[in-house]
C-alpha cells in the first residue's frame, strides 16, 4: 500500500514475506512467552476473543510490540490508548 514506507520483507528475520501471522506468532527471531498461548492463529482468536481482559491486553501488548519492532506507524498512539 505504501511502498515507501513499508516493505514485504520481515525486519527481524528478513523471510522475504512478513505478513500477519509471520509477524505475529511464525518469525522464528521474535515469539512470544510460551505461557502466553499465542503461537498460532487458533490461538490468537482465543486470545482476543476470551472473557478475561487480561489476556485481551497481553495479545494486544505483543501485537503492539511486534508492530513497533517491523516499524509499522500508528503503534505509539495505540500503546497510549490501550491502557488507559
Amino acid at each position: 500500500m505504501y511502498p515507501g514506507l513499508y516493505t514485504l520483507k520481515c525486519r527481524i528475520c528478513e523471510a522475504e514475506k512478513a505478513d500477519l501471522a509471520h509477524i505475529l506468532y511464525e518469525c522464528p527471531k521474535l515469539q512470544p512467552k510460551a505461557e502466553w498461548h499465542l503461537s498460532n492463529q487458533i490461538e490468537w482468536e482465543t486470545a482476543v476473543t476470551s472473557s478475561k481482559p487480561e489476556t485481551q491486553i497481553q495479545a494486544v501488548d505483543w501485537a503492539l510490540e511486534v508492530a513497533t519492532k517491523q516499524g509499522l506507524l500508528a503503534t505509539s498512539r495505540c500503546q497510549e490508548e490501550a491502557h488507559h
